[in-house]
Parts: structure tokens; sequence; C-alpha cells
């Protein structure tokens, strides 16, 4: 399972306030090809579908990752990193 360290969930809270999403939407992550076997990732405005997992920060839904998703970011961790334009997602590992 995906989890998230603190300053991830504050990051996401954030970008779904400044949207003014509405309780029953997050962000999803998806996964992009890049090149033959690379992917990269992204997210998405959307809302939680029955088979999703889910993530919370503090009560409040910020992630939706389908099953394949899922599977392929077990054991990962979504953190922030400083980029020259302010905070970025970063995936870590496990």
């Amino acid at each position: 399972m995906l989890t998230l360290t603190e300053a991830a969930g504050i990051h996401l809270t954030k970008k779904l306030a400044k949207v003014h999403a509405a309780d029953n939407v997050a962000l999803r992550v998806v996964a992009k090809r890049h090149g033959s076997t690379r992917r990269r990732w992204g997210l998405r405005l959307d809302t939680a579908r029955p088979a999703d997992e889910t993530i919370a920060h503090h009560g409040k839904m910020v992630l939706m990752l389908d099953e394949e998703v899922s599977e392929m970011l077990t054991d990962k961790t979504l953190g922030v990193k400083k980029g020259e334009s302010g905070p970025k997602l970063t995936l870590l590992r496990g």
C-alpha cells in the first residue's frame, strides 16, 4: 500500500483546497507510459470508484488509486522534495 509522508499529505491537502475540491473529490494517481519500460506518474481530480484504494490525510481523502496502480506502488512512500519552483511530490522507495 502506498503511504504518505506528513509533508506529502499537507501538500496534497493544499492542492485540493486551491481548486475548492468537494469532499468526495481527490487526486487520482495515474500511470503514463514514458518510453518502452519507464512510467511517469500523474495526478488528476476525480471521484472514488468502488474498487479504488483511497488515502486520507487527517480525515480528508486526498488520493485514490485503482487496483493496477495500487499494486505498482505497493511498499512505496509519497514524499515532497524542494524544487526550483517550490515543493514537488516524489516517490520514495518503501
